[in-house]
């Protein structure tokens, strides 16, 4: 409980920020390519998350790489796909 009060509190400040998905080529994604793409690399990157030698450590450090860890993935396996993830500030 203790580890999950300590990781809402770290990623609170990342909550206004909202995931903008663009095509490395330009054209538009359809709603149904843009949502496949993503539910399938949000698993793979929770899968490599715990693959990291800090997801049974626990602590701020470890909750802080786990989740830079995380986010690279998910970027990565979009950028396979041809997306390209850029977080913004939410309105």
């Amino acid at each position: 409980m203790r580890r999950l009060l300590i990781l809402s509190v770290l990623l609170s400040g990342c909550a206004n920020k909202v995931p903008v998905i663009t095509r490395f080529d330009g054209l538009t994604p359809t709603a149904a390519q843009q949502e496949q793409a993503w539910t399938e690399c949000e698993a793979k990157s929770r899968v490599t998350s715990q693959m990291t030698h800090y997801a049974g450590t626990g602590g701020i450090a470890g909750a802080i790489a786990t989740y830079g860890v995380q986010n690279d993935a998910l970027t990565a396996c979009m950028a396979e796909k041809g997306f390209k993830v850029a977080y913004v500030e939410a309105k």
